[in-house]
């Protein structure tokens, strides 16, 4: 028997796309005006009743070309172990869509369109004609459609895409991608809303116009790969259990369960409910019919009932309508409770022909799925490294998964700027352990890239492993921390790396002191930075050079300890 999948929250990963906001006319004239105020810095009223950041105006041009030949040593180095590198920088949202400048803001009046256009195009040819794989989004999301606001590629008061611009950017990726082989089929559906919250850096604006909580209702969704049939539902409350026995609150006005089936089938839901309040009704519509009516549900009466349902092939809703609910129009209706409580559901039951029965109210957790159950004992095809672009929230991960028809492994990190998920990453055991396909890395365009050389020479090195002794052309374990130096005598005119592995210690950073005939020629600093899970090992792609030897420290800065470290130089592959 195919087994009947459900749950309450996701398959794979769910995400959020505006669909209206929470705010009064009155709350975003007030934003906007604060942000045109001047009062906050960092912060812009911007066209289209949006506000903007310095970071969307501010892009260094010149950090990102230089990175170009750092990348395509990186680009070759792993293919040289398989593995394809798709380097994936995210455009900002006023160079996206111009029209969200505002000329009566001097910050914005003075962003000249034609300098940054002209730059990004110089950063895709040189990229290209470094032999980087880069992908160009700009004109992709773009051409689908400007602006921001409902089914629109940015958000309004913040910075990322929403997954309309996220899906456009899966299927670029995807155009360029060599699918020859198997393909899986997955498909993207809408699950639900969600409250999506005003970004950080505008919680002083907040504040002064007098907005508490979320601001922004989002449509929830969910990409799958398709069972037999599939129901996931959205404004369900948790179970609840007492003296032995289940139930479940659902939700005012709506409840949704969309249900996904591979061919068009009979099936049912046994439901048995109870209401806290007199004169509630409730109403269940299949796909725009309705399927189920009681107008009239007497308190504290316990009703049973079982509603056919002719589920089409495909995508199906099935809707739970009610008269009534707790804190309807901002009052109490029957419960102090702040939750939009509805009806208490004793039974609520899915039978499907071949499919078996679904009980969401039920003493076990509904199965889910997650990365790990999905992934096995074996390597995705494509893994994908970025920054909050990529979190799953966004689903960039799951419109992959759709646009390739390919497994996909998402190792963003939040907040990780464009560095942090690929340096996690690489060090990673799941690297390590087997290479993938593609690796794309999503940059945003939006953080400052910053100009350490040792960002990028660290990633080079890292795709080499970690250097173990008995293949160490040096291998010099010692104690180094703010006042303790190793030197380490460079002894290869070819490619090499240093590897460093703290002992009985952690630190963000160290410090890499390049010597020719006893004088610093380069300082490094190699820096993990505030986010990223490695504090215990460090890579640095030493190219042929004039350099003699390096000194091995932990800046003061770092304030780390002192500690015990294995350092090493090994041969590059």
């Amino acid at each position: 028997m195919t087994r009947l999948m459900i749950t309450t929250f996701l398959l794979f990963f769910t995400a959020l796309a505006l669909a209206d906001t929470d705010l009064t006319a009155v709350q975003m004239a007030c934003l906007n005006n604060e942000a045109a105020s001047g009062k906050y810095g960092g912060v812009y009223a911007g066209g289209q009743q949006s506000i903007l950041f310095a970071q969307e105006l501010e892009t260094d041009w010149t950090n990102w070309k230089n990175l170009m030949p750092g990348v395509a040593i990186l680009t070759k180095e792993l293919a040289d172990v398989g593995t394809k590198l798709l380097f994936t920088p995210v455009p900002t949202r006023v160079l996206v869509s111009p029209n969200l400048l505002n000329s009566d803001i001097k910050k914005e009046a003075d962003f000249q369109l034609d300098y940054p256009q002209n730059q990004y195009k110089q950063l895709q040819s040189s990229g290209k004609a470094a032999g980087v794989n880069i992908v160009d989004l700009l004109s992709s999301i773009r051409s689908n459609k400007s602006g921001i606001g409902v089914d629109k590629n940015f958000f309004q008061y913040d910075i990322h895409w929403t997954p309309t611009g996220a899906q456009v950017a899966a299927q670029t990726i995807a155009q360029i991608y060599d699918r020859n082989s198997h393909k899986l089929m997955y498909f993207d559906a809408k699950i639900g809303q969600y409250k999506f919250p005003l970004l950080d850096q505008i919680f002083p604006l907040r504040q002064a116009c007098n907005i508490s909580g979320n601001s922004s209702i989002a449509n929830m969704f969910a990409t799958f790969q398709p069972d037999d049939l599939i129901i996931t539902s959205s404004n369900l409350e948790t179970l609840e259990m007492s003296d032995g026995k289940y139930w479940r609150w659902l939700v005012g006005p709506i409840s949704n369960f969309y249900i996904y089936s591979r061919t068009a089938r009979a099936a049912d839901v046994q439901v048995r409910y109870i209401s806290p309040v007199d004169n509630q009704s409730l109403k269940l519509v299949l796909n725009g019919n309705i399927v189920y009516l009681n107008p009239k549900v007497s308190k504290d009466t316990s009703i049973g009932a079982v509603v056919n349902l002719k589920l089409k092939k495909g995508s199906n809703t099935l809707s739970f309508n009610y008269g009534l609910w707790n804190r309807r129009f901002g009052k109490k209706v029957f419960s102090e409770d702040d939750r939009k409580l509805a009806l208490r559901f004793d039974t609520l039951k899915f039978t499907a022909q071949k499919s078996g029965v679904t009980d969401f109210i039920s003493e076990k957790p509904y199965p889910q799925m997650s990365s790990g159950d999905l992934l096995g004992d074996f390597t995705p095809p494509v893994v994908l490294a970025g920054s909050s672009y990529s979190v799953p929230e966004l689903n960039f991960d799951g419109f992959l998964r759709t646009a390739l028809g390919k497994d996909v492994l998402n190792e963003s990190v939040y907040a990780g700027g464009a560095f942090t998920a690929m340096r996690d990453y690489l060090s990673s055991v799941n690297f390590q352990s087997g290479k993938p396909e593609v690796l794309i890395w999503e940059a945003p365009m939006v953080n400052p890239l910053g100009n350490n050389p040792a960002d990028i020479r660290e990633l080079q090195g890292m795709v080499n492993g970690p250097c173990i002794e008995s293949k160490a052309l040096v291998w010099k374990p010692g104690t180094i921390g703010p006042d303790a130096t190793v030197n380490l005598p460079l002894v290869s005119d070819q490619v090499t790396y240093l590897y460093v592995k703290l002992n009985g210690a952690t630190s963000q950073k160290i410090q890499v002191d390049e010597l020719t005939g006893g004088n610093l020629t380069t300082r490094y600093t190699i820096d993990h930075g505030d986010r990223s899970q490695n504090r215990t090992q460090f890579w640095l792609r030493l190219p042929p050079g004039k350099a003699t030897s390096f000194n091995i420290s932990i800046p003061p800065q770092a304030g780390a300890p002192t500690t015990q470290a294995d350092i090493a130089i090994c041969k590059s592959l």
